[in-house]
């Protein structure tokens, strides 16, 4: 089973794997595309590499907030589930850390 967490700059995190937080699909977590900085130098053959800079990614992820029902929990239940994560993904904070 596959399991994504992001904890934001404050330290709170919130995982996606299993209930409450079902992991529909997660995309963009492919190849990335790398500009190589090379630098030719005269009377040498060929090029020294230099560094590597990696080019941002947008990473998708779907998921689904679902209720106990043994637990009677209602759809203000769930409201307040989707605000929770709400709260730890917001971008304001800053960047956080996917793993």
């Amino acid at each position: 089973m596959e399991t994504v967490e992001f904890t934001n700059s404050l330290g709170q995190s919130v995982k996606f794997a299993d209930a409450p937080f079902f992991i529909q699909s997660v995309t963009g977590l492919g190849d990335v595309s790398a500009n190589i900085q090379l630098q030719k130098s005269a009377y040498n053959d060929g090029s020294s590499f230099i560094d590597a800079l990696l080019s941002e990614r947008e990473i998708g992820l779907e998921f689904l907030i679902v209720a106990n029902a043994e637990a009677k929990e209602t759809y203000g239940d769930v409201s307040r589930m989707r605000e929770y994560v709400a709260s730890i993904l917001n971008p304001k904070l800053g960047p956080g850390v996917l793993t």
